[in-house]
């Protein structure tokens, strides 16, 4: 196989990354030039007193309702008084200073419990509890029209406050994929509220919600847009150079337009339906074409490199790497159930959540971090691949000119993979955490710039590119049927006819003088 890479001159492939260095950098500054993507902002939830025990489709609409100071949260939760029954608590979104957009995209949100100790002195406060309530979301497009009820859903929650004045951690509440009304209302039903066994009274229900920030969204989407029909011109051009004219392809080649078709999937600007619809099911197109990616890109990796490494190379077919396939798709599995039970579940009920309760969280903590070294070994593996295939081109460079040549041009591919591949599972690991953190209620303790996820997403696009590009056939009408072995031959037969023809015209030359 022949391809592009092996025949540019290292000027023109010089040039060619100087040309790819300019676009990373515009990339970076980019998501650098916009705000953090996400935004948080804080709410305060509002008690209703009202006239009966509501019923789960029961709707409490601001301004009508009496207050409802102090509630006593041991009364709630023995349920022996019925008054404190008819206590619910609402939260309007967005905030009177704030308008809602479809721009938003998503919203997450946590609530936080803020409690006091009704007798006095310093014994010692249980800190954790358990919460039961049912909750009701509406949403509606203009403030004229009423209400439309989005979901109900009964709900616990494990909570846990510490402190003189108990401040209980934030726990997950609910998650919509799709910011299809204006506004939406919240209410909140306490039940029950178990294992507290001191008295005390409820201060603040603080409501905290997390969403895209507008313009970061505009700025990843006009990304995505420009890049799409980019990504899907250049597919075209390889997948007809490639397999075109009953050419026969390599393992590297197919492989290579797979990663290109992965690339023009995950550039399908579907979040413009967002805009136009209610369509929080694209939670799961997200999930399944970023699986499919990282599938794509880490099997090129590993297979490009060891191509590269053994002397002896395996057949033309995937059956021959497979010790290398089956941990990469099984990895990406697991990570797609993940996303498939968390926000699978929340397309038909925003308030369900996998983190519950400590023993779920303990759990998912453990396959978060099975899933982080897997990804760990993946990146040691593929180093020292690379660091192989590095030594092994360096033994080659001095056995000829051409090994030389090949060599230098085969490295700048292997120092891409290098710089694409660090960045990648270090990029995936950090988004995993923030969306655990995200869907946790955790302390931000990790924040994403916007630089760096249109860095790195830009990088994908730019390293599948350049891979098409230099994998691609040379001249694939002349070059289809010629091995390396054929085309060092006929240089060599070259250079002889040419010094033939050298000692052919001097001879000639000196005959005419005499």
């Amino acid at each position: 196989m022949v391809s592009t890479v092996e025949q540019w001159s290292g000027k023109k492939l010089s040039a060619f990354t100087i040309l790819l260095l300019i676009f990373f950098i515009i990339f970076f500054v980019i998501g650098g030039s916009g705000p953090k993507p996400t935004s948080a902002h804080l709410v305060l939830f509002r008690a209703c007193l009202l006239k009966k025990v509501p019923n789960k489709e029961s709707m409490q609409r601001p301004n009508e309702c009496d207050g409802a100071n102090d509630v006593e949260l041991n009364d709630l939760s023995s349920r022996q008084d019925g008054r404190y029954n008819n206590i619910v608590f609402f939260a309007k979104i967005p905030p009177r200073q704030y308008t809602m957009s479809r721009w938003f995209h998503m919203i997450m949100s946590t609530i936080r419990f803020e409690v006091e100790e009704k007798l006095e002195g310093d014994s010692e406060i249980p800190g954790k509890g358990r919460l039961q309530f049912t909750a009701s979301l509406f949403g509606r497009q203009d403030d004229t029209k009423d209400w439309n009820l989005i979901k109900v859903s009964d709900g616990s929650r494990d909570i846990v406050c510490s402190g003189k004045h108990l401040m209980c951690e934030d726990v997950p509440f609910f998650q919509l994929h799709s910011t299809f009304y204006k506004s939406y209302l919240i209410n909140l039903h306490i039940k029950r509220l178990q294992t507290l066994q001191r008295r005390f009274y409820l201060r603040d229900i603080w409501f905290s919600i997390i969403h895209w920030n507008t313009k970061f969204s505009k700025i990843f989407l006009s990304l995505k847009t420009v890049l799409f029909p980019v990504s899907l011109l250049l597919l075209v051009w390889y997948g007809y150079h490639t397999f075109g004219k009953g050419r026969q392809s390599w393992l590297l080649e197919r492989l290579a337009f797979t990663l290109g078709v992965s690339v023009v999937i995950l550039n399908l600007p579907v979040d413009w339906i967002m805009l136009t619809a209610d369509a929080p099911g694209l939670t799961l197109w997200h999930d399944l074409r970023q699986g499919f990616f990282y599938a794509a890109i880490c099997c090129f990796w590993l297979i490009f490199v060891s191509e590269h490494v053994y002397d002896e190379q395996p057949n033309n077919s995937l059956k021959s790497y497979w010790k290398f396939i089956i941990p990469i798709i099984l990895t990406c599995l697991a990570t797609l159930v993940y996303g498939l039970v968390e926000r699978g579940m929340q397309i038909n009920n925003p308030f369900h959540t996998v983190w519950t309760t400590e023993d779920v969280i303990g759990l998912l903590w453990a396959f978060l971090i099975l899933i982080g070294c897997l990804a760990g070994i993946f990146a040691v593996v593929l180093i020292v691949l690379i660091a192989m295939a590095v030594l092994r081109m360096c033994r080659q460079r001095n056995n000829s000119a051409r090994d030389k040549t090949k060599s230098f041009r085969l490295g700048f591919l292997l120092i891409a993979t290098l710089v694409t591949g660090l960045m990648t599972i270090g990029g995936w690991i950090a988004v995993n955490i923030y969306e655990y953190q995200l869907s946790s209620g955790e302390t931000m303790s990790l924040e994403i710039s916007s630089a760096f996820q249109t860095g790195v997403y830009g990088l994908w696009n730019l390293y599948s590119f350049a891979v098409m590009i230099l994998v691609s056939p040379a001249k694939p009408r002349e070059y289809d049927e010629i091995t390396d072995i054929q085309l060092e031959q006929r240089k060599t037969e070259g250079n002889d006819s040419s010094r033939r023809r050298l000692i052919h015209t001097t001879a000639h030359s000196e005959s005419t003088s005499m």
